[in-house]
């Protein structure tokens, strides 16, 4: 009777939970940006991400990452900026069979933002860095060497 009575108890607080949301929070799951993370050319992940907005260079934008690879599976990456306000950071690659890499949300109420990583890349090409911050569009680039692709 116990083992009964502590299962019904348990299922009880279960579906209070769902219900409340304290389960499975959705307002915290960010958005996935579908057609981003499924186009081949960066303009279409760009495009998909920010729409026609104007982006800048900026030499606020720093990327640190080796000039070559042995290895595309394993690529370490480091973004700083000392930019204002950051609201994401984009990591695109020019000739990966999935063009964006990666997207890191944040407050947007810092001074500035230190990101760390690894990626993986199909081939030698550029790597692009898009930062939102205080609602503008600023971007860097770092051309690789990979002799040996990561996404084979």
């Amino acid at each position: 009777m116990n083992s009964r009575r502590g299962f019904l108890k348990s299922l009880g607080y279960g579906l209070i939970l769902l219900k409340t949301g304290l389960l499975f929070p959705l307002k915290t799951l960010a958005a996935w940006p579908k057609k981003a993370f499924s186009s081949e050319e960066p303009q279409d992940a760009i495009r998909a991400l920010f729409g026609d907005r104007t982006i800048t260079e900026s030499d606020r934008i720093h990327i640190d990452m080796p000039r070559g690879a042995e290895n595309g599976a394993i690529v370490p990456i480091t973004v700083r900026t000392d930019l204002k306000n950051v609201q994401s950071i984009s990591l695109i690659a020019e000739k990966n069979p999935i063009a964006l890499l990666a997207q890191f949300s944040f407050n947007g109420k810092g001074r500035g933002d230190y990101l760390r990583t690894r990626i993986k890349l199909a081939k030698s090409s550029h790597v692009f860095v898009i930062v939102e911050a205080g609602g503008e569009l600023c971007s860097a680039k770092r051309y690789i060497e990979v002799l040996k692709g990561g996404c084979d």
